[in-house]
């Protein structure tokens, strides 16, 4: 059997082992949370998607709380469900006296009886005042005061905005995402049946801004990918007289897709839907090593030239192995394992096909036009700024913005608080609702009160009942007053009983903790156990970190890159094959300064594509092969073809990604055109004559 068969064999067994691996033994899923691609704090995590699986339903017009029972009525419900204020009273109403808003206590524990006195009877006859208990078990009206305190100081409370949160206990199922988008689909479709033109009804929330550029940016992603096929078959056309080329392309590439998928299975547990965005567009480089292969139709002319590409752009990303942030190890580790399944497809299975080609003549753009645009780039350098603010790299549309202005729910700001055991938790919630009078806030002890808070809630409602109940409650027999005036204790409201405990308990190793929603607050507080907490800005730092931390591993690369390639070449060389990827990088950077966008993680993430593709193009057109110029013209036409497609799509983030590549590939190949010339050429050509990898002889061999 010939090494060539043997190779083959082995390739297939490993393959066939993998997925079977995957399909069976691996409980890996994909990751679609953009957060969890750089965000490794537990808490913080618990944080943000709290705050980012809300839906609210703002309501305008006449007859509003029809409207909005009958909006309600038509969902799903299955996983949004309504705030937790709603649907409490059935608990509630069982402890008459154990609420009072904060406003009763302080006047209670003041004693300003009489001007409660005042305040009750102006409930009592006001024509808009209810009862929510029966007089006879709360004649001052206190408890339906503590409700109606609870929409007034809640962060979210409004009459006319219906508010619906993500079910906690399912956010963990295993097809949350596609049963959410389902429901979110029908809040959309009912939104539109219910419009009118006596009540328009908005639609706000992270759920909503999720759903909305998700589905514009698949329909504007499959367009573009539309696009990009077709210019690749018409360039087959064009250049190869034949589109048969296209069959074992498309196989190659997705076997690549297929095995990077698998291998980052293997892994990692969880693969993230970046790492598919950026290593899929990296496999994208592999038309290059199926262009030279049925260009030159000699593997063996091309066999040390497309190893030491495959080599160095392993190279490059394996750099990004040592990153601590899971998203970079996973794209190292997913292109990687591709590139190389598609270069052993080129080498092993590619199958020759009878072309004629084209002669392309390619003509080297004027110095001066190139140095005009190196000179704005320049200048661009030194406007260059950074900008890991999340919000940035998000624009919504005009409808959802104008809806999020119209709730002005602002940003909240998260108090998590903690202690030895659930008591002392509520306490120290009730501790900082004291220093919050004023703010708009909700806490988990505004519904469960400490059971201390309770009882002295008691106690303050019976000693008022003994000053004031007799001249008030002319309205009571005497067995109402003396019940009322003996004060009998009656039980505490559980935890157990509050039926949205876990939206507001957080998760922690020791002790129990809570998480406190602040909106509006002027100063917060500073209490030992309790810490504050901007998602926002927290994602932000991280985002920074993670930023400088992938712009340190650039240097490295390149550093790794210039060595193998000076190991192979002579270091001029070398020099000559890294300086149009380093210069393409700057100048992508210099457009973004000129442009005035702030470079983020995204933006460093793809200067690694960069890398990836343009010395694939440097290292062919050092090669001295033949037709190598028109292989690499190809390659470089279609892939910034396709990524200048993606900067016009709505999504800021891909939008700025493919106006990097997009800009650097351009400025890459045209440095390697200005850099690599025709002597330094024919010196590697006359060097590669002479010397070649020791298996190429086989492997090469039909």
């Amino acid at each position: 059997m010939k090494r060539t068969d043997f190779a083959r064999i082995f390739l297939i067994c490993i393959l066939v082992a993998l997925a079977l691996f995957a399909t069976f033994g691996s409980k890996s899923q994909v990751e679609t949370n953009i957060l969890k691609a750089v965000l490794k704090d537990k808490t913080l995590l618990e944080l943000a998607s709290r705050d980012s699986s809300r839906v609210s339903v703002i309501f305008e017009g006449e007859d509003i709380e029809s409207v909005k029972e009958e909006f309600y009525e038509r969902l799903d419900k299955k996983y949004l469900k309504k705030e937790p204020t709603e649907g409490l009273f059935e608990v509630w109403q069982k402890y008459p006296n154990n609420f009072l808003s904060s406003a009763k206590i302080k006047k209670l524990e003041n004693k300003e009886y009489d001007t409660l006195v005042d305040e009750s009877l102006q409930m009592l006859y006001s024509p808009m005042g209810v009862a929510l208990v029966p007089l006879s078990e709360d004649p001052f009206m206190f408890f339906t005061d503590y409700v109606l305190s609870l929409k007034e100081s809640s962060a979210y409370g409004k009459d006319n905005v219906l508010t619906l949160n993500l079910d906690k206990n399912a956010a963990d199922s295993p097809n949350i995402q596609k049963n959410i988008n389902g429901e979110v689909r029908k809040i959309i479709q009912t939104q539109k049946e219910l419009s009118s033109k006596d009540t328009q009804i908005h639609l706000a929330g992270a759920l909503i801004h999720s759903w909305t550029t998700s589905s514009k940016s698949i329909l504007e992603i499959n367009i573009i990918c539309l696009l990009a096929t077709a210019m690749v078959i018409c360039l087959c056309k064009f250049y190869f007289n034949s589109i048969k080329i296209i069959a074992p392309i498309a196989t190659g590439i997705g076997l690549g897709i297929l095995c990077g998928y698998l291998v980052t299975v293997l892994v990692f547990p969880s693969v993230h839907i970046l790492t598919f965005v950026f290593s899929t567009t990296l496999i994208g480089i592999c038309l290059d090593y199926f262009l030279h292969f049925y260009i030159e139709k000699d593997l063996s002319k091309i066999f040390k030239t497309l190893t030491i590409s495959v080599l160095t752009t392993i190279c490059a990303f394996s750099v990004l192995f040592l990153s601590d942030i899971a998203l970079l190890k996973q794209i190292a580790i997913f292109t990687s394992s591709g590139l190389l399944a598609v270069y052993f497809f080129v080498i092993l299975f590619c199958p020759q096909i009878n072309t004629k080609t084209k002669d392309l003549k390619i003509l080297k753009p004027p110095a001066a036009f190139v140095l005009a645009l190196c000179i704005v780039a320049a200048l661009g350098l030194f406007r260059l700024k950074f900008n890991d603010d999340i919000r940035a790299m998000y624009t919504p549309p005009k409808k959802l913005a104008a809806a999020e202005k119209l709730l002005n729910s602002g940003v909240p700001t998260f108090a998590l608080a903690k202690a030895a055991d659930f008591e002392s938790l509520m306490q120290k919630e009730e501790e900082l609702a004291i220093l919050l009078e004023g703010s708009k806030y909700v806490s988990l002890s505004k519904f469960v009160p400490s059971a201390s808070r309770q009882w002295e809630n008691q106690k303050l409602i019976k000693e008022f009942h003994q000053e004031k109940l007799g001249l008030y409650a002319a309205f009571l027999d005497d067995k109402q007053r003396e019940k009322l005036l003996a004060g009998v204790q009656t039980e505490i409201l559980d935890k157990s009983e509050f039926p949205y405990l876990n939206d507001f308990l957080a998760s922690t190793e020791e002790g129990a903790a809570s998480i406190v929603i602040i909106k509006n607050a002027r100063e917060l507080p500073d209490i030992e156990g309790v810490e504050y907490i901007k998602p926002s800005e927290e994602i932000s730092k991280i985002m920074k970190t993670s930023r400088e931390k992938c712009l340190s591993l650039l240097a490295p690369a390149f550093a790794a890159i210039f060595i193998f390639l000076a190991l192979i070449y002579k270091p001029k060389t070398a020099l000559q094959l890294v300086l149009p990827s380093l210069l393409g990088v700057l100048f992508a950077f210099g457009i973004l300064g000129v442009l005035g966008q702030g470079i983020n993680l995204f933006h460093v993430l793809a200067a690694f594509l960069i890398i990836g593709f343009s010395l694939d193009y440097s290292i062919f057109r050092v090669s001295g092969l033949k037709n190598s110029k028109d292989a690499v013209l190809i390659s470089c036409a279609t892939s910034a073809f396709s990524f200048i497609l993606l900067s016009f799509t709505s999504f800021k983030l891909i939008s700025s990604l493919g106006l990097t590549v997009a800009a650097g590939l351009l400025s890459s190949y045209i440095f390697s055109l200005l850099l690599i010339s025709e002597k330094s050429e024919q010196e590697t050509e006359s060097a590669n004559s002479g010397k070649s990898f020791s298996e190429s002889a086989d492997l090469a061999s039909p």
